[in-house]
């Protein structure tokens, strides 16, 4: 299988590899460069006994191991059948795809900002201080993503789940083991506005209670931040500058945390800028009313419909969807990248 083959039936081509042909095109444009550079920086590295050149050259093109990426994402094709398609060792697919391929993606596309309390500098894009060829800066943290785009406006935040093999320990059998999926899962957060996903956070373990990761996560005060005028714009203008309030809807998993109109009993009530709609969930006896069901069916489900539907979109690469059979440290950078190729072809561009 090469991409030229592929490429002449433009049909198969959108349904196997997610995306169109010109699509497929343009990044593949955009990552040629950097990959030379990571290439170069890779083969250039101190303690390398080999000399830049030396070595078997690549079998397959560039658009072609792109491609293997690609449909290994999207189609969750085992080692096996994919070294069959391409005539390649499943050794060799997996080094380009997790060693060299990777980080190029990562880079390369609009990928969710990964900023948590969790996160560590290894963690983000190696381009992440400056714009792949634009000169700009890159934006990298949910904060600067919103004040750059201040029509972003109503958020939606929600939790999804991924079934990963039973671990061989008991401690890690004990906190990957969901009670709500009733087997071993990965859980990751998502941040979404509209089509898009802003943010995500990744790799915990099922037993994690989604308001846990919520508050590790930070990204109501991140969101809170945003929204808050800063003191130099404030202090040029005569009057005060107009603060950015933003919505984030959650759903009965979160229940309490805006405490029914109450900020002053809420654990993120004193955060400005912000308002919390949470669903409202009956606790044992104690049913929902009436009002809290009318709350729940026209203020907060219909606007949250669209972040389902957008983890929909994301589990249609199979990747996500089904067992994970990759090492679960992998996961969250899969999810990034399969976050970055859903991005993309919503902005139709390959940077925020």
């Amino acid at each position: 299988m090469t991409a030229k083959k592929l490429r002449s039936r433009p049909r198969q081509f959108g349904r196997l590899v997610g995306l169109s042909v010109e699509e497929f095109d343009q990044l593949a444009g955009a990552v040629f460069p950097v990959y030379a550079v990571q290439e170069a920086r890779r083969l250039g590295r101190a303690g390398r006994q080999r000399a830049v050149g030396g070595g078997h050259p690549f079998r397959l093109e560039l658009e072609d191991r792109l491609l293997s990426v690609l449909l290994y994402y999207r189609l969750h094709l085992t080692g096996m059948l994919l070294g069959c398609l391409f005539d390649m060792d499943e050794s060799n697919l997996w080094r380009e795809r997790n060693q060299r391929m990777l980080p190029v993606l990562r880079e390369v596309l609009p990928i969710p900002m990964q900023d948590h309390l969790l996160s560590s500098l290894e963690d983000k894009p190696s381009g992440s201080g400056s714009g792949s060829g634009s000169g700009r800066k890159r934006i990298g943290t949910l904060k600067e993503l919103l004040e750059a785009y201040p029509e972003l406006r109503d958020l939606c935040i929600d939790a999804t789940e991924q079934e990963v093999p039973k671990a061989q320990n008991k401690r890690d059998k004990k906190h990957f083991y969901s009670g709500k999926s009733h087997c071993h899962t990965v859980k990751t957060q998502v941040t979404t506005a509209g089509r898009l996903v802003l943010h995500s956070m990744g790799g915990c373990p099922g037993s994690m209670a989604d308001r846990q990761l919520l508050k590790a996560s930070g990204v109501l005060r991140s969101v809170s931040q945003a929204a808050s005028p800063s003191k130099h714009k404030a202090q040029r203008g005569r009057r005060p500058a107009k603060q950015t309030k933003r919505r984030a809807r959650l759903d009965r998993g979160y229940s309490g945390l805006d405490k029914a109109g109450r900020p002053e009993k809420s654990e993120y009530g004193s955060l400005p800028g912000i308002e919390i709609l949470a669903a409202i969930k009956g606790h044992g006896r104690v049913k929902v009313t009436a009002l809290g069901k009318a709350w729940n069916r026209v203020v907060v489900s219909p606007q949250r419909m669209q972040v389902e539907q957008n983890i929909g979109h994301l589990k249609n690469w199979r990747v996500l969807s089904g067992l994970f059979r990759a090492d679960t440290q992998r996961h969250e950078s899969t999810f990034a990248v399969v976050a970055g190729l859903h991005n993309f072809r919503i902005l139709g561009a390959l940077s925020w």
